[in-house]
């Protein structure tokens, strides 16, 4: 097959063999290049496309969809990240392509069975074929073919192979799109034509199988919801649509049962929960969605209801129509009388056809309530039933003609409907009912909508006849039943004998499913036809009858007795004395009995708790070896699994690694091979020919990839200067064949130049003399017409002055009346310019007064911000020069002190060493006490000195006056600023100097401290006293 690399060649040369007739290569072609590596390695284009929908065009026409499918799958990696659109585009051309040909192949065979040679068999389309799901003949059938004649004509067998084809796609496209995202709405669609194609072609086998795979693609959604892709494939709207298009199909190819199971899909997809959800909310839960909901629950229970009418259960049949009439009537405005007549005339027919399978039924009773309608399934049946059609309970036959008195649906109903209700249901005239109901019988028959209820209705009518009847009569004649009660117009006498074994068989199935009870508590009906006397008897049983079952026993022995009696009527004295002596003995034995009977009992149960018990321990012994060797072989199992998995993966890998290599092998001899195209077979590649490579040898190593390499580019190269010398010889030999023809051409250029010029001319010259000829003709048709229309010219002057006349008044009273009506509207907006100029004069104003009015108000709080922080600077600035004397004071009583320091230190160095006991006190000196030199131990007291006389000055000047208490308060906090803002500004100042004025005060009073508790004496009038004096004055 040829390969391209490109493509859009791949998709030219398919035309071209498309063009010659050649589809079955055009195709081969096609699908080699979707399976090329390069198709899909480039992305997605437009060719692709254009490519896929040609290919999937010719698969059908070629009837090959195994390739189709391969096609569509490579497809789908290409587009499914970067335009899934296209793949949709693609699938709906696959189907209109296959649909196209059924309808072709109908068309055909609807024209030969047409024909007179084809009139004895017609051809049915799509019906009397075989399954369509079937791959191939069966043996027999191809033994067969071999043996007999040919039955199908051509036409049929061209229509069955366009069914099958069709079907094909249907079911390629589902599988193919099952689990695509974003292509949901064509699965659907797919899904939806596929329905139609199994009702248009008869095909109920189909339709199953489509149905089951539509359930099994909808389970693997639901397994895989939690993913983020699967979230748009739960639609509602598009499944519910599919599942009642689903359940439409079924119903009209009467598949009943499968018509039930979609109605259960249905329910399960929530079509009730969304309904009451719109309406509650008043939203669209999708497009529509309001609308749609309404109309699917009605198809759904019209569905139901047939569903239910064919499986004769009348029951649900009934309940059924109630919910469509009352849905109907509540939700479609728009419904006429004659449909909601028709609607209610069936609800109340099916209503009054449900069956009465007892007695006249109490409104209390709930035992017989519920076994009403139970000959038509179990009770699972009944509750999933009612499930379905959205009821909370089990409904009755009693609970339904309720409903259509409360909903005041019988007033809606026919005329005829609503004799029949009464009759049926309040009448009591045994002898008259059928003669009655007979005229309105015919007439509820003369609807086709109501025809099929008089059938149950007849029989209805005979149940509850027959309630009546044996309510009044023990014993009636069959002659006198047939000929005035029951005549054979409303139903023959066959039909009533099995009516009167149904209900007896009925009576008994009712009575042992409820028991006696409930069986005498509705007073059991018991009939027997006896032909011998040619009537009809209705037994009633007594009291002593009816408690049968409960005292048999004693009527058994009873009767034993007698039969004694009877068969021994000479029983001797003693005998009886024995027996009367054996009946007062009883009740003592009876006592001694009791006990013994308790103890045996205790006894029983004793061994029964030990054999129990015995049980028990061996259960579990026998439990627990089990379980050990559940472990042995579990793990045993777990052993042998994990070293036949080990073996398995050492041959998967070992098979993979050959797989591999074959592969690899596989891919190099196809490039080889695609070298030994053309003229290039003689290449050779280590010494053997091209055509002569086999795999054996790209196995073996003797072949490479670089060896394929080598040979390529020698053939490129051959190839190349082929091409060049090939373009080399066309071009001249092009050159040389154009000068010759233009060299034969001019001369003929110029006679044709010449010849045209004169055909130009005289053309030309034609053309002037008709247009001479017709203007001079059209002048003097104008002549003519002027001289007419001389005689009333003075006429239509006269006339057109008049009317200039009067329309110059009346445009002038005009004009006068516009310039008014402009004036005015010019002083109106004169005035509203003069108003909107005023009012924003006082606006600018206002504007301004308030604006000056904030300036002065600002400039006045700027002032005082001013006035505020000047004031704060002085106090701040007053402050700091009392801190700055302060540091001078002090700067200078140090200075003092350490004068005096040194004073001292040069006496106490000039004294002896030995003092006088007794020193005398100088003012102005030392005390030669201490002027004692330091010791070792005290070297702190020269270095501290100066330090100590530092701390006297300050602790001196803690009784200052106004100052310090000033500075005092200003520390506490007292001293407040106006303004906020400076103080926060000079607070960080203040700080600094009071920690500082702080720091000094209290190493001044140390250090006076220190000097008072020393052991030096201090003399009376020193430095220190002296300024702390001074100081004071």
């Amino acid at each position: 097959m040829q390969s391209f690399q490109k493509p859009e060649n791949a998709l030219k040369r398919a035309d071209e063999l498309l063009s010659v007739g050649q589809q079955d290569a055009a195709l081969k072609i096609l699908h080699g290049a979707i399976g090329h590596r390069r198709f899909r390695s480039q992305g997605w284009d437009s060719v692709q496309e254009t490519i896929m929908i040609r290919h999937v065009q010719l698969c059908v026409d070629e009837n090959k969809l195994r390739l189709a499918r391969d096609g569509l799958h490579q497809y789908r990696i290409i587009s499914q990240h970067a335009n899934i659109q296209s793949l949709g585009k693609v699938i709906a051309e696959l189907r209109s392509r296959a649909e196209q040909k059924l309808t072709q192949a109908k068309e055909s065979a609807a024209g030969a069975s047409a024909s007179p040679k084809s009139a004895d068999a017609p051809v049915l389309p799509g019906q009397g074929l075989g399954d369509l799901d079937s791959v191939a003949d069966s043996p027999e059938d191809l033994l067969l073919s071999t043996l007999q004649i040919e039955v199908r004509s051509a036409e049929a067998r061209g229509i069955h192979q366009a069914l099958r084809s069709v079907w094909d796609v249907y079911k390629m496209v589902l599988d193919l799109l099952r689990t695509t995202p974003k292509l949901e709405r064509v699965y659907h669609e797919t899904a939806r034509k596929a329905f139609l194609f199994c009702k248009e072609n008869q095909r109920p086998q189909e339709f199953k199988r489509l149905c089951d795979v539509l359930r099994s693609h909808f389970a693997l959604i639901l397994k895989n919801r939690h993913k983020e892709d699967y979230e748009s494939l739960m639609r509602p709207d598009l499944h519910l649509e599919t599942r009642m298009q689903q359940l439409v199909v079924a119903s009209e190819l009467e598949l009943w049962r499968e018509c039930y199971a979609t109605a259960e899909d249905l329910y399960s997809l929530g079509l009730h929960d969304y309904f009451l959800k719109a309406l509650r909310t008043g939203q669209d839960l999708f497009h529509n969605s309001r609308e749609k909901l309404m109309r699917w629950l009605a198809i759904y229970y019209e569905k139901l209801s047939r569903v239910t009418w064919v499986a004769e259960n009348y029951l649900f049949h009934a309940l059924a129509w109630i919910k469509l009439l009352l849905h109907v009537k509540g939700f479609k405005k728009n419904a006429s009388q004659e449909d909601l007549q028709a609607m209610a005339s069936v609800a109340v027919l099916a209503v009054l056809s449900i069956p009465i399978s007892g007695a006249e039924k109490k409104p209390g009773d709930d035992a017989v309530t519920m076994g009403e309608g139970m000959n038509y399934g179990s009770l699972e049946q009944q509750k999933k039933l009612t499930m379905l059609l959205g009821h909370s309970t089990l409904p009755s036959r009693e609970g339904l003609k309720a409903v259509l008195f409360t909903k005041d649906l019988v007033s809606l109903a026919d005329e005829n409907c609503q004799q029949l209700l009464s009759l049926i249901e309040s009448e009591f005239t045994p002898l008259k009912l059928c003669s009655l109901c007979q005229p309105l019988l015919d007439a509820v028959s003369a609807n086709p909508l109501l025809e099929p209820y008089v059938y149950p209705l007849k029989r209805v009518i005979f149940h509850k006849l027959i309630f009546q009847l044996s309510r009044v009569y023990a014993t009636l004649s069959i002659k006198h039943f047939t000929t005035h009660i029951c005549t054979a117009s409303f139903l023959p006498w066959s039909h009533a004998e099995k009516l009167f074994v149904a209900l007896v068989q009925e009576q008994q199935a009712s009575s042992s499913s409820f028991g006696s009870a409930s069986a005498n508590s509705n007073a059991n009906l018991s009939i027997r036809l006896d032909y011998a006397s040619s009537a009809i008897l209705f037994e009633t049983p007594d009291a002593a009858a009816a408690n049968t079952l409960r005292h048999q026993l004693c009527n058994l022995a009873k009767q034993i007795d007698k039969a004694v009696h009877m068969i021994c009527p000479g029983q001797s004295m003693e005998e009886r004395m024995d027996r009367r002596r054996f009946l007062q003995e009883l009740p003592a034995r009876l006592e001694a009995e009791t006990r013994r009977m308790a103890e045996r009992t205790r006894a029983t149960h004793s061994r029964r708790l030990e054999k129990q018990e015995e049980q028990q321990k061996m259960e579990e012994e026998r439990r627990r070896k089990e379980a050990e060797q559940r472990r042995v072989e579990e793990k045993q199992e777990r052993e042998r699994r994990e070293e036949a998995t080990r073996r398995r993966e050492e041959r998967r890998m070992q098979q993979e690694k050959i797989k591999q290599r074959s592969e690899t092998a596989a891919q190099m001899l196809e490039e080889i091979k695609k070298l030994g195209t053309k003229a290039s077979s003689n290449i050779l590649i280590k010494g053997k020919q091209l055509g002569d490579i086999n795999i054996d040898d790209v196995l073996q190593g003797n072949v490479d990839y670089d060896d394929l390499e080598k040979a390529q580019m020698m053939q490129l190269n051959q190839e190349r200067i082929a091409r060049l010398r090939q373009r080399r010889q066309n071009f001249r030999r092009v050159c040389h064949f154009i000068r010759a023809c233009r060299e034969e051409e001019l001369p003929l250029l110029i006679r044709w130049q010449e010849e045209q010029l004169a055909r130009d001319t005289q053309i030309l010259l034609d053309m002037q003399n008709r247009h001479e000829e017709e203007h001079k003709a059209a002048f003097e048709a104008a002549l003519e017409e002027k001289q007419i229309f001389e005689v009333v010219k003075e006429d239509k002057e006269k006339w057109v002055a008049e009317k200039i006349a009067v329309r110059q008044k009346d445009f002038e009273q005009q004009a006068q009346e516009q310039r008014e009506r402009l004036l005015h509207v010019l002083r109106q907006a004169k005035i509203q310019r003069a108003r909107a100029r005023k009012e924003e004069h006082l606006k600018k104003l206002k504007i301004e007064v308030e604006r000056k009015r904030m300036e002065e108000e600002q400039k006045k709080y700027l002032e005082q911000l001013e006035k505020k922080r000047q004031e704060e600077e002085a106090k701040a600035k007053r402050l700091a020069e009392q801190a700055e004397k302060q540091r001078q004071r002090e700067l200078e009583i140090e200075e003092k002190q350490r004068q005096l320091d040194l004073e001292a230190s040069a006496a106490l160095r000039s004294a002896p060493r030995a003092a006088p006991a007794s020193p005398q006190k100088v003012e102005g000196s030392i005390s030669p006490a201490s002027s004692v030199p330091p010791s070792a131990g005290d070297s702190w007291r020269k270095g501290d000195r100066t330090e100590t006389a530092r701390r006297r000055v300050p602790a001196q000047s803690q009784g200052r006056g106004e100052q310090d208490e000033g500075f005092e308060r200003w520390r506490e906090g007292k001293v407040n600023s106006g303004n906020g803002n400076e103080e926060e500004k000079t607070r960080p100042r203040f700080r600094v100097a009071a920690a500082a004025l702080s720091e000094h005060l209290s190493a001044g009073k140390e250090g006076r401290d220190e000097i008072q508790n020393g052991d030096a004496q201090k003399p009376e009038d020193d430095g220190f006293t002296t300024v702390s004096r001074n100081r004071r004055k």
